[in-house]
């Protein structure tokens, strides 16, 4: 919906998402701060840990939006940063995955978090809990037909100074371009987008870097 002055509305749901339904105990900087780094699921008796409900993509879709209709509202821009625990959002997102009513699928690929010295998160990375392959997600992707891209984490000044040499942002993952692990500075996004819609898939291949590994 829009404002009578032309700006978008924005509704905020005081809820987490996961891989199921139900409620999920979370660190308590998730009381405090939005965006904190700290804001991740633990281990239910943590001290000061904090209790949030936590739903589906899908069960959020199909209550939010009630249709008569068995297919789900169109979705423009699927983005998800968990923390980790991105391929559990992903998982809870498998109709409208499945269904291609997300045009566009964004999240976060950062398989450091798992190897944390003191709080160590999440699902990708030699130690994720339980351990997610971005080769397995992105291969899973391209068999309900999204087309993916690792949109890498480019140099600033301070690491060109260093050495860190150049690199094209956008890699292509579908189609074999990846077959193992990438390595990747800190984190890096995948951008994925459903060949149903053409226009976009087209685009993003055009904007893309080929390199096979």
């Amino acid at each position: 919906p829009k404002e009578e002055d032309g700006g978008a509305k924005w509704f905020i749901h005081n809820k987490g998402l996961h891989g199921t339904n139900g409620e999920m105990a979370w660190h308590s900087a998730c009381a405090h701060a939005v965006g904190d780094e700290l804001c991740t699921i633990v281990d239910e008796g943590t001290s000061d840990a904090i209790t949030v409900p936590v739903v589906t993509v899908d069960t959020f879709l199909e209550e939010t939006y009630p249709s008569s209709s068995s297919e789900l509202p169109l979705v423009h821009m699927l983005k998800i940063d968990a923390e980790g625990l991105d391929p559990a959002v992903l998982q809870g997102s498998m109709n409208v995955l499945t269904q291609n009513r997300a045009i566009m699928v964004m999240f976060e690929f950062n398989p450091g978090l798992s190897e944390k010295g003191d709080h160590p998160h999440g699902m990708w990375g030699r130690k994720g809990h339980p351990r997610v392959t971005l080769v397995e997600v992105t291969s899973w992707l391209d068999d309900i037909g999204y087309d993916c891209y690792l949109d890498t984490h480019l140099p600033d000044e301070n690491e060109k100074n260093k050495g860190v040499l150049e690199a094209p942002g956008l890699y292509r993952i579908t189609g074999d371009c990846m077959s193992k692990e990438p390595s990747v500075r800190g984190w890096a996004n995948v951008v994925c987008a459903s060949r149903k819609y053409g226009n976009v898939a087209e685009r993003l291949l055009e904007l893309a870097t080929i390199v096979q590994t």
